[in-house]
């Protein structure tokens, strides 16, 4: 509860607002905020996202994806602080005005139908200049300073019951617009989610930590049974868009988010490092279809190996169906079962004839149970329609786990509880169920119906196995098996645009995953965003110290910088004192920039092959993020962008050239000399007389000429 007197500790601070948040959802359900999923180090208590460091914390009400290179902040975020001498609270709107796909257009869109709004309806309201980079208003609390917690919050109250309506009524007008906009207020799964998180990691640190309780809100499915609303994640999701957008290196990140894997606030070798034990351990695996990838590699076929100098041949599970093999195992708790199983096996193996009779549980019919070589029970019904088939092990365990029979439902059961019955089999805890994922690099290089073959159906989510329309299948070589696929993998693809074309792709493929674009991000090259990364990247290291001053005095003279400008200790102070954020770029704006400007660059490159080509056949902004020095420029050139347009335009020099401009090209010699023979009726003139272009050698070229290539490509 909230003490009257003042609270001078932060964590008490935390704490009070947060148990007020609590009270509201324990009266209404649907009252939801977020909290910290998991905790940075030194903040394993912590509730919200903040630090006893920074002395604030923040939370919000809405789950808005927004996502643009140095976001650290919900698109509204309410965030309290304690201050020297007492409390206070603001609410925070933010939103890049350079946004690269629709969802953050429509999220910028609903900042600015909020803007004028909460200018009139709220007091102490401020915003950025028109000139940032960013949309950014904010407005404060009533008064400037709270020596009470209670009267800060008795002012929260007021200003959340009318900013909440305000939002929710400006989201719905746009949803009612564009339907594909993902806004609204935080779902019970994930407010669920959340707090389950915080109880797991508030029971590891704090002994005799008691649970929090929250109002959940159930629902009734056709059966009648009730169920707790869950968190959901797409399942099947395809990352699109041009060369070196950045598809497979957010593959990483959406992987690890999804196995429950926190990485905010972990550098990139930090996060790749994580990625790459999660590979070595099975939960994350990577793979990449090509035009020789078949069904066989990725389901099952017959596959030679060799025993004992001896090929021999047999049907070997695919990375697909390996994958599910192992999770399905693994759904099932470790118990007495093997020990179990393995005596039932043993008693039917002596029993007259290999075989035993059992009865289903409801019409007490006879069925006959043989053991087949893989240790699975095949059956035969002993009735008029003799219904034949196998049943796996591990459908038996589940059955016995979860009281869910997946397949042959009557004989699973009888079988379960005959075990039961005769072993005194008792179930053991649970294990709790973890997320697996599957990425598929390059996923449209390969015949997507023909590797998925019949199980291109039973990855829609409605058929996973578990789901009230789950489906399963029998496989072409293991045909005495049913196979399905479990509900907790997930698979990511990647798509280059510039292959293929998502119009071009099967339907069935666009019709059961996600697709989500990605297109070049030039603002991600900027000048200042290239310094305000420089700065992060080296923030424990001091302004002389190498190898950082190198690598500065190298940017500064790309980007036409003065070293040790006026402003920079007072620039990186402030957002030291602030933490990372995005917002920073802004900073930078002071700075005149007079050398290479990478963002126009990539810009007006884009501009004409969309002319020349289409939007799906850019360059992506990872050709520029590596660049940092006039060298980097000259080699992103000569290896990557200039044999990546060759291809583009098949060698047609003449488009190229009207996209790079001619200070890439050899100067052109105008010769009428007839080199060619003579040939019947065929004239050799015109072609004695055709343009033969060539590029420069890029690498031979002197920084001089090379400026000089590059003002002509920007028209200077």
């Amino acid at each position: 509860m909230v003490q009257p007197n003042k609270i001078k500790v932060y964590k008490e601070f935390e704490e009070s607002i947060f148990n007020w948040l609590l009270s509201k959802n324990r009266i209404d359900p649907s009252f939801t905020f977020s909290v910290r999923r998991k905790p940075s180090r030194g903040a394993e208590t912590d509730y919200f996202i903040g630090t006893a460091k920074s002395r604030y914390f923040a939370t919000t009400f809405w789950t808005i994806p927004v996502a643009y290179s140095g976001a650290s902040s919900d698109l509204i975020d309410v965030i309290f602080k304690r201050t020297y001498n007492g409390y206070t609270y603001w609410v925070k709107f933010i939103q890049t005005r350079k946004p690269f796909n629709n969802q953050n257009k429509y999220a910028l869109d609903l900042l600015r139908l909020l803007k004028p709004i909460i200018k009139d309806k709220f007091n102490e309201f401020t915003e950025g200049g028109a000139r940032n980079k960013i949309e950014h208003f904010t407005f404060d609390s009533p008064k400037e300073n709270y020596e009470s917690i209670n009267e800060l919050i008795k002012d929260l109250e007021d200003d959340l019951n009318r900013l909440i309506p305000i939002v929710d009524k400006k989201i719905n007008e746009l949803r009612d617009k564009h339907p594909e906009f993902v806004a609204q207020r935080i779902s019970q799964g994930d407010f669920i989610s959340m707090i389950d998180k915080l109880n797991d990691r508030l029971k590891l640190h704090i002994e005799n930590q008691p649970k929090i309780q929250i109002a959940r809100i159930v629902k009734t499915n056709q059966s009648g049974k009730k169920t707790e609303v869950t968190n959901h994640m797409i399942l099947n999701q395809i990352l699109y868009g041009p060369p070196g957008t950045g598809k497979t290196y957010n593959t990483i990140n959406k992987a690890l988010e999804i196995i429950g894997e926190e990485i905010g606030g972990k550098s990139r070798e930090e996060i790749k490092q994580l990625f790459d034990v999660k590979l070595e351990e099975g939960q994350i695996v990577f793979t990449t279809f090509h035009q020789s990838m078949s069904y066989e590699d990725f389901i099952e076929g017959i596959k030679p190996s060799t025993v004992d100098n001896e090929v021999l041949y047999s049907i070997q599970p695919g990375i697909f169906k390996k994958l599910c093999d192992k999770i399905n195992l693994e759904k099932i708790s470790e118990s007495n079962f093997n020990q179990v199983y393995e005596q039932f096996i043993n008693e039917i193996k002596k029993s007259n004839g290999n075989k035993l009779i059992l009865e289903t549980l409801i019409q007490s019919k006879e069925f006959t149970i043989y053991v087949n070589s893989k240790s699975n029970l095949k059956f035969h019904a002993n009735t008029e329609k003799a219904y034949e088939g196998v049943i796996k092990k591990e459908f038996i365990e589940h059955y016995l786990k979860t009281g869910e029979a997946l397949d042959w439902s009557s004989y699973t059961k009888a079988i379960g509880e005959y075990l039961r019955a005769k072993y005194n089999y008792s179930q053991d805890e649970k294990k709790e169920e973890k997320n697996y994922v599957l990425i598929i690099d390059e996923i449209n290089r390969g015949n997507v119906s023909q590797i998925f073959g019949e199980l291109i159906t039973l990855i829609e989510e409605d058929k996973r196995l578990g789901k009230e329309e789950a489906l399963m299948a029998t496989l072409p070589y293991s045909k005495d098996e049913k196979f399905g696929i479990p509900s907790n993998l997930y698979i990511i693809g990647t798509m280059n645009t510039a292959d293929r074309s998502v119009e071009a792709l099967d339907a069935a493929l666009r019709r059961r995953f996600n697709f989500e674009e990605m297109p070049p991000r030039p603002e991600l090259v900027s000048p200042q965003f290239k310094i305000w990364e420089l700065w992060w990247k080296n923030k424990d290291v001091a302004w002389e110290d190498e190898p950082y001053k190198s690598e500065e005095s190298k940017l500064y003279a790309l980007l036409g910088v003065e070293a040790d400008f006026d402003s920079e200790q007072e620039i990186w102070d402030r957002m030291y004192e602030e933490g990372i954020s995005v917002n920073q770029i802004s900073y930078f704006d002071v700075i005149t920039f007079t050398g290479i400007n990478l963002e126009i660059i990539l810009r007006t490159i884009n501009k004409r092959i969309e002319k020349l080509l289409d939007k799906d056949h850019q360059i992506g902004h990872s050709y520029f993020m590596v660049v940092s020095s006039m060298e980097d420029l000259r080699l992103a050139f000569q290896n990557k962008i200039i044999p990546l347009l060759q291809e583009y335009f098949f060698g047609d020099f003449g488009k190229i050239g009207l996209v790079l401009g001619k200070g890439f090209f050899e100067p052109i010699e105008n010769t009428s000399e007839n080199i060619f023979s003579e040939f019947g009726e065929y004239e050799a003139t015109e072609y004695s007389e055709r343009l033969i272009y060539k590029f420069k050698p890029i690498g031979k070229m002197q920084e001089a000429e090379f400026k000089n290539a590059i003002d002509l490509l920007l028209k200077k």
